[in-house]
């Protein structure tokens, strides 16, 4: 017996040898073209009993094939890629078009015959929302947990040397298409929401059915599972311990011992920093390894500076290897007390405040997953606003952001959201998606946080078994319960209820000092002075604070550009989830460009037709800057997100969906990025319009004055890291309407603290305004000097009307008013030089509206026609009328519109430039015409058509309201024209008309009057 057992022992080794004769590790990518997508809509799937991880038992689970057999998904289905979901082949389009049911992914592949004798594995990177795989014909694979990755061990249902085939089936019970992730999402579609209806209740996720990457990895029995490069304490000591888990499927004495070699490369030089060998012996199938070392010589990654490092781990036995590679950062992040006892944040050992923005993870087209081009967009665009974070909101968030911001330098927010309803079932799966979102992400530098929940406070046994396993898997990041807790009002000091349960980085306590405020509610199209006293400056002096939802304010998609995406998309051509969203302004917008010459005449800021809805991003992209800022000048503050980067795809209505976001669902950002970046840089002198010291019923005047009256501004130095302490002059000058020197101007001493302290208030400012300005922007300029070298400057504008001083603009200059009597005041009080309409004298220019007879408007137009006048029509419905009737129109007006709707689903956004934008601040910043200074919601009107040439100076535009639900009360409001007309121009003859429907001289304030002049003067100088 003894004989035969050796015999045995001996013959089973030689064919476990022979089988990986080959060794090492090879690869597939299933991903790519080459797939089948179909949706099975005839199957059986709401009784079906489902399993969560640990009770998966393939070999006694049921096959669900296809209905009408295995070959109908390649047969009947469309062409497909992966990743991919079935709403972007299926949906036609149309955004509010979702499938609950189950769908198919197929394909085939060969594999390759020296694969035989290994173990190979199926690795997804994610599915939604249950995930059945086969592999011919037999179940491969089970999940059910929703875009985190699993992977199963397939090598029993391959065929080798031969083709097999693949085949995915997704079922998709519904989910979310608006901004929340709850309630629970029940497996029996139609039910309501008590979950004694239902068994099975998923935490609430993005309402797509669709799979990520897939890829098959054939290992030797012996294998690398998984690989953590741990950042270790202190700070830039560059120590780190490498944490190897090895899987083995021998019997334990036959693979017992284990040659372990890890390198450390440059993978910019191929150089290999370090060596580091080991030898391992197992007593079970399954163990990890560590080991501690040091890597002197690399350099630290940081969001400025992204180093990033290759670690080469290299198993080997007797009859097996494996090599397995893992980038990863030097980086270390904490959370703690300061020396003056304030609690932040550091990176690398010096204080680091996060500038962020929320992040929902909707796509456009693809709706489930980021292409390469959005990804690298969105990574890109945040470090040109000069934010250097992104955060995940109410979703797990993408692996190629993560990918990218590795590389290109950004920090992250990870939240994967639905912990706020459903039974002890929901929680298993929450704590089972957390221990995998950290085990996926643990190895990316730029990830700082892990955050459980949005706005949900509530402290519950799964949420402390989540933040404990987040924290066993990887203990170097910030892990918090939620981000939000609740609203304190302004003056308030009471944070005891708004504490925020968390576990630090480098720590295992569960603490409770930690405050997240936030203030995502806005108050319309343009910015409020009560902003700049908001609660992201509540002084927060004895934990953390970090304003996770700054504000609402929203802005237009990029129409033109996104759609032009699509044909730019991986895979098969198809119409994408959304494409109804950006057809109908992509048509307008580019006939718009055409016909309204806007690269030659009109607006000098826009030269091709994706520039159209950057311009009236402008307002959104200056409000949002202004919050970044008002949040950077409290020297407590950690960081703010602003709300949001990314927008929904708008199907909801009734405030379901939103706009509010830096970024379109392409990751365009919605206006330019130094609109943004000019208010959060590191280092500025912050001046803000002081409104305390008016009444409440006049706190958002403080923007308006006349002469006599006097301008209040207050003043901080931003200064994170960037200036070093010392003394420094600071000098403070006004520039006028005209952008001349004003000859105000003061000279103070400043002693710059520096070091940790990255905010400090200054002395006030007061302005009294003279009568000698020019009307329009009068600016404050700041620089900080030591000598003649500048540390930081920053400015400030208000508005004053002063129509006197626009002599200078209608000086020598002929003109006449009928119909506008508040024009006709205006221009005498300018002193200008008046004529009737019939005058014998060569008119400069025109200005009419009202009711003016037909015969009357006739003679109007012929001395612009025949004489070179400039005509200025307030446009409106009997303007158009005249026109149209008289030949100058082509078209008649159909359309008016231009609200600009409020909170996070806002919608109407319009831009004014050329005849105030240029003149405004020249050279020094983008304070746009279509943010805190336009007096009120435009009105514009479409189309606008003649067989003259045209030029346009200012648009409105709306986002169509695309609602499975009709609009209702407020809402109304917001199904308005997509495009309309602000300011444009009609080339006459030897003369121009203007038409301006939107800012009228009746209304009698300084932004109007300063359109009015500027209009007049350039516009009779032929600057167009």
């Amino acid at each position: 017996m003894k004989t035969r057992y050796l015999w045995l022992v001996v013959s089973m080794m030689t064919i476990m040898a022979s089988s990986i004769m080959a060794k090492g590790r090879l690869t597939m990518d299933l991903s790519g073209n080459g797939w089948k997508v179909w949706m099975d809509e005839d199957a059986k799937w709401q009784d079906d009993q489902i399993w969560l991880p640990n009770e998966v038992n393939l070999d006694s689970m049921p096959v669900n094939p296809p209905t009408g057999g295995w070959n109908v998904p390649a047969e009947q289905g469309k062409d497909a890629a992966v990743p991919g979901c079935v709403e972007e082949y299926y949906g036609g389009g149309v955004n509010t078009n979702r499938y609950h049911g189950v769908s198919w992914f197929t394909r085939e592949f060969d594999v390759p015959a020296d694969w035989q004798g290994k173990v190979v594995r199926l690795m997804v990177e994610k599915a939604r929302l249950r995930c059945e795989i086969y592999v011919n014909g037999k179940l491969a694979a089970y999940d059910v947990m929703a875009e985190v990755p699993f992977d199963f061990e397939i090598e029993k249902h391959l065929k080798y040397g031969e083709k097999n085939q693949i085949a995915v089936r997704l079922t998709n019970p519904g989910g979310s298409r608006g901004w929340q992730d709850f309630p629970a999402i029940p497996w029996k579609p139609g039910m309501d929401w008590n979950f004694n209806d239902c068994k099975y209740h998923f935490p609430n996720t993005h309402d797509f059915a669709g799979i990520g990457h897939i890829n098959l990895i054939a290992n030797d029995k012996v294998r690398v599972n998984h690989v953590f490069v741990k950042n270790l304490l202190p700070a830039k000591a560059n120590n780190i311990e490498l944490m190897v888990n090895l899987g083995c499927k021998y019997p334990i004495w036959f693979a017992k011992r284990v040659n372990l070699t890890a390198e450390f490369i440059d993978p910019k030089t191929n150089e290999v920093l370090l060596t580091e060998k080991r030898i391992y012996s197992s007593e079970t199938g399954n163990f990890d390894v560590s080991l501690f070392t040091s890597l002197p010589e690399a350099k630290q990654w940081s969001p400025d500076d992204p180093n990033l490092y290759l670690c080469r781990v290299t198993i080997e036995g007797k009859s097996f290897k494996d090599v397995h590679e893992q980038t990863f950062g030097l980086r270390t992040f904490e959370v703690k007390e300061a020396a003056n006892r304030d609690h932040h944040y550091y990176l690398n050992g010096e204080r680091f405040r996060m500038k962020s923005a929320t992040d929902w993870g909707f796509y456009a087209f693809t709706g489930f997953y980021a292409t390469p081009e959005m990804a690298k967009r969105s990574v890109e665009n945040a470090k040109a606003i000069g934010h250097n974070a992104i955060s995940h909101h109410r979703r797990i968030g993408e692996p190629l952001i993560y990918e990218y911001s590795d590389k290109l330098g950004l920090a992250l927010h990870a939240e994967p959201g639905g912990f706020r309803d459903g039974n002890a079932w929901t929680d298993k799966i929450n704590v089972e998606r957390c221990r995998r979102m950290a085990l996926r992400d643990r190895n990316h530098p730029s990830v700082m946080m892990y955050c459980l929940m949005n706005e949900s406070n509530v402290w519950t046994p799964a949420r402390e078994e989540a933040l404990r396993e987040i924290n066993r898997i990887d203990p170097t990041r910030l892990i918090i319960n939620t981000s939000g807790s609740q609203f304190p009002e302004r003056g308030q000091t009471d944070y005891e209820k708004f504490h925020i349960k968390h576990i630090r980085p480098y720590e295992t306590e569960i603490r409770d000092d930690y405050l997240d405020v936030h203030n995502a509610g806005n108050t319309g199209g343009r910015f409020p002075e009560t902003d700049f006293f908001a609660t992201t400056r509540m002084h927060v002096p004895d934990k953390p604070f970090f304003a996770g939802e700054v504000i609402s304010s929203t802005g237009p998609r990029n129409w033109v550009e996104t759609m032009e995406m699509r044909d730019r998309l991986p895979g098969p051509k198809r119409d994408g989830f959304d494409a109804n969203i950006y057809v109908e302004n992509h048509k307008k917008q580019v006939a718009g460009f055409t016909d309204w010459n806007l690269s030659e005449v009109g607006s000098r800021n826009i030269k091709t037709a994706g520039d159209i809805s950057v311009q009236a991003g402008r307002g959104l992209m200056y409000m949002a800057g202004r919050h970044g800022q008002v949040s950077m000048v409290n020297d407590t503050s950690e960081g703010f997100a602003i709300n949001g980067w990314s927008p929904g795809p708008m199907s909801y209505g009734m405030g379901w969906d939103w706009e509010s976001a830096l970024c379109d669902a392409a990751r365009y950002l919605k206006g330019p990025a130094e609109d943004y970046a000019v208010w959060v840089r590191p280092a500025q002198i912050a001046i803000f319009r002081e409104s305390d010291h008016l009444p409440e019923n006049r706190v958002n005047e403080a923007k308006y004055l006349k002469p006599g009256e006097t301008a209040l501004f207050e003043l901080n130095l931003i200064n994170e890291g960037v200036i070093p302490a010392g003394e420094y002059t600071m000098k403070i000058k006004v520039l006028d309407g005209a952008g001349k020197d004003t000859g105000f101007s003061e000279v103070r001493k400043v002693s710059v603290e520096g070091g940790d302290r990255f905010a400090q208030g200054l002395d006030p400012l007061s302005v009294e305004i003279s009568p000698n300005w020019r009307g329009g922007y009068l600016t404050v300029e700041a620089e900080l000097l030591q000598g003649d070298q500048v540390f930081a400057d920053g400015c400030e504008q208000v508005l004053v009307q002063n129509r006197a001083s626009y002599s200078s603009q209608v000086k020598g200059k002929k003109g006449t008013v009928w119909g506008v009597p508040p024009a006709e005041d205006a221009l005498k009080e300018a002193g200008a030089t008046l004529l009737p309409l019939d005058a014998k004298e060569k008119l400069d220019y025109i200005v009419v509206g009202g009711v003016m007879p037909a015969k009357l408007a006739a003679k109007a137009l012929d001395r612009v026609k025949n004489e070179g006048a400039l005509m200025v029509v307030e446009f409106d419905g009997n303007w158009a009328k005249h026109l149209h009737d008289l030949g100058v129109l082509s078209e008649p007006v159909t359309e008016w519109g231009g609200t600009q709707t409020n909170k996070w689903y806002g919608n109407g956004w319009g831009y004014l430039d050329h005849f105030v934008g240029d003149l405004a601040y020249p050279g020094k910043t983008t304070i746009s015409t279509n943010s805190w200074e336009v007096p009120a919601d435009p009105v514009g009107f479409y189309p606008f058509a003649s067989e003259h040439k045209l030029g346009v100076y200012g648009l409105h535009m709306a986002r169509p309201w695309l609602s499975d639900q009709e609009p209702k009360d407020h809402d109304k409001s917001m199904r308005m024209p997509t495009l309309t007309v602000l300011l444009g121009s009609i080339e006459y003859g030897k003369g121009m008309i203007l038409v301006n429907p939107a800012y009228h001289m009746k209304a009698d304030n300084s932004f109007n009057d300063m359109l009015f002049f500027n209009m007049l003067e350039m516009g009779c100088e032929g600057n167009f």
